[in-house]
This record gives C-alpha cells, sequence and structure tokens, in this order.
C-alpha cells in the first residue's frame, strides 16, 4: 500500500503449527526453532566477528533454514555409497511453508528498503538475496525516522532484537568512494 500497489486478496490460508500439551492445555508452536536460534545466536555473541567460532556457529543457524527446504526441489548431491548423484530427499524438518514463509519474509523486508531508498532520493546499484548497494550512509537510522513505510523492517529489527538481543537489521560490509557494477 505504502508503494501505490493495488493489492487484492483471493485466498488466505491458516496454517496451524504443531501444538503440544503444556500443563494440561494445547499450546501451538507458532515459533518453530525459536529456541534453538537464540541458544546458537547466544553462543555466538561470545566469539569475536570473523572468528572460526562465530562462523561455526552462524553456519549452524543458517543450517536450520537449509533444513527446513532439503527435499523441495529436485536439488542432486553425490552420494558415495552408491557412486553416483541422487535426489536430495526430505526429513521431518523438511517444511516448504516455513521455507518458503522465510525466503519471501526477507525478500518483502529488501523490497520495503529498496522503495524507502527511493524515497530518500538513494540510489541501489545491485541487490542479493540477503543484502544491495546504496548511496546512503546510516541507512537504517534515515530509514527509521520516515514517518511511514517501515512495517517490515521494524518487525524484522523486533525479531532479530528478540534472538540476538541486538535490533540492528543492516550491517555495512564495505564502502567504497565510487564502484562499477
Amino acid at each position: 500500500r505504502n508503494q501505490k500497489c493495488d493489492i487484492r486478496i483471493v485466498q488466505a490460508f491458516n496454517i496451524p503449527m504443531r501444538s503440544e500439551i503444556i500443563n494440561r492445555k494445547k499450546v501451538y508452536i507458532r515459533k518453530p526453532f525459536f529456541s534453538v536460534i537464540k541458544n546458537l545466536q547466544a553462543i555466538r555473541r561470545k566469539y569475536p566477528k570473523g572468528t572460526i567460532n562465530n562462523m561455526l556457529y552462524k553456519e549452524l543457524g543458517n543450517s536450520i533454514y537449509g533444513i527446513t527446504v532439503k527435499g523441495i526441489s529436485n536439488k542432486r548431491k553425490f552420494d558415495i555409497k552408491v557412486g553416483k548423484s541422487v535426489r536430495m530427499e526430505g526429513n521431518d524438518l523438511s517444511n516448504p511453508i516455513i521455507a518458503s514463509w522465510t525466503t519471501a519474509y526477507i525478500r518483502s523486508v529488501i523490497g520495503e528498503m529498496l522503495h524507502n531508498i527511493q524515497r530518500l532520493g538513494g540510489k541501489v546499484i545491485s541487490v542479493t538475496t540477503d543484502g544491495f548497494l546504496t548511496d546512503i550512509p546510516e541507512l537504517e537510522d534515515k530509514l527509521l525516522k520516515l514517518k511511514s513505510g517501515n512495517v517490515l523492517l521494524k518487525t524484522y529489527r523486533w525479531i532479530r532484537n528478540e534472538l540476538s538481543n541486538d535490533p540492528c537489521s543492516l550491517e555495512l560490509k564495505k564502502s567504497s568512494v565510487g564502484i562499477i557494477s
């Protein structure tokens, strides 16, 4: 809506997550993997950025997403037991709903930020799965000062804070005076 799009909802589905009985009450698990990811984030923060232990715990956290998507596509892997490539099979943690929501959500956050960069008069040179090149310094602060259009960014910051006690959603990876893309 902030981007002046015409949105028509054709269908909506409520897909409840797994439920458990806790203290004789049925409780739906609405945050799959939350406690595991929170724990991995806490351990990761004990090590300086760029160290092998920090990267190891980052990879473990990222692998949780990887396992939810395992077996969903026709991706193949080399099986040393049979000596040839075989289709990857899913397992109990494979879940196309969680996998697609994860990718759709982060793409939506980036899409919202790209729109707001334009509102700020900035330029975006290129966009990847989880990042982009732009000419606006201190971008997150400037985005948060906009009066509207940051619903997804603010929600993402809340999730980040819940998981890692750090609400910052953007990280400057590199800085340059000029760029050729």
